[in-house]
């Protein structure tokens, strides 16, 4: 938890349920929002999963509001509600400019996905020299791929063509060296 080193000393008993309340309420300023998630983040608040993951799927906060929810869903661990994420991983919503959004969902949920759907959900980064979530979650794919994920992978390289971005030629590596692992394999 390297972002917020100092959140975690807020942690007692009852912080979920404060940090929830703060969450959900749509009255209160973004800023006092996102800051109520990182305080969840690094307190390790499984409490406000549900909170999180309604905010990420209202597309009625702003975009980094809910990519902020979003993260805050896939460190909190609670299957049930990074599965409700999974469309907004499949999605490519036009005010996520950065891939914020997308990227914190599809690390929630990804597990979840067949290895087929996910290489259908990424596309190429809207902004390929921009390191954040979505970039960051290219390079976990790469270090967890396994062998049901070189077919569709490669279906996926084909797509792209180039890889541009950090994260795509991380993956692209990964996934080629894979595929000539399984070539030894009989």
């Amino acid at each position: 938890f390297g972002q917020f080193p100092r959140y975690q000393y807020l942690a007692h008993p009852r912080i979920g349920e404060q940090l929830r309340g703060v969450i959900a309420d749509r009255g209160r300023p973004n800023r006092v929002r996102e800051l109520a998630l990182d305080i969840a983040i690094a307190c390790q608040t499984p409490e406000v999963a549900g909170a999180a993951a309604d905010l990420a799927l209202d597309t009625s906060a702003s975009v980094d509001l809910r990519a902020a929810a979003a993260r805050a869903v896939s460190r909190a661990g609670v299957l049930a509600e990074s599965k409700r994420l999974i469309p907004l991983a499949l999605s490519s919503e036009e005010e996520d400019k950065d891939d914020d959004l997308k990227g914190n969902a599809l690390r929630a949920s990804w597990r979840m996905m067949t290895p087929a759907a996910l290489f259908a959900a990424l596309t190429r980064a809207k902004r390929p020299n921009y390191s954040g979530a979505y970039d960051g979650f290219l390079g976990e794919l790469a270090d967890a791929i396994e062998d049901e994920h070189v077919a569709p992978g490669l279906d996926w390289i084909e797509r792209i063509g180039h890889a541009a971005s950090p994260g795509e030629q991380r993956l692209v590596t990964a996934l080629i060296m894979r595929a000539f692992r399984l070539l030894d394999t009989p």
